[in-house]
């Protein structure tokens, strides 16, 4: 039979030891870089971002569009019952989590309200512009907080 002292970090009764987490998870976050296009080509396009067990996150949008323009709008949808991300619907949220209705210039959107927080997915929608010269750059960075 073993002994331990008290206060050990195991648990007889369990039959466990115990873990503590010294820094909190809702202090962590993951990052990640989601796009980097260069000399893009006309068209429409989606980055999806599975906001499962987070509450919150933040973009940092480059955007050039050349020629013409490179707007991008943020999405999201609720629905979390398996289906993949392509093929839920998604509401526009852009206004609600940056003030404005699109975003045409490089910036930084970040969900300081949490509005985020009870969705399944993001989606971020690029539509590059410039009359088929194909030279729109777009590149986006994420954070997901816990």
């Amino acid at each position: 039979m073993t002994t331990y002292k008290i206060g050990s970090a195991y648990d007889s009764g369990l039959d466990a030891l115990r873990v503590i987490n010294v820094q909190s998870i809702a202090d962590q976050h993951i990052g990640e870089i989601l796009v980097e296009v260069v000399d893009g080509a006309d068209g429409t396009y989606y980055y999806y971002v599975d906001m499962d067990t987070f509450r919150s996150s933040g973009y940092q949008l480059i955007l050039s569009g050349g020629s013409g323009t490179c707007t991008a709008t943020i999405e999201a949808t609720l629905l979390s019952d398996g289906t993949v991300p392509a093929s839920c619907t998604y509401a526009d949220v852009t206004l609600a989590i940056t003030g404005v209705a699109t975003i045409t210039v490089s910036n930084i959107a970040v969900d300081n309200a949490n509005k985020l927080a009870t969705t399944k997915y993001v989606r971020i929608k690029i539509v590059a512009a410039t009359a088929a010269a194909n030279d729109a750059d777009w590149t986006i960075y994420g954070n997901r907080l816990y």
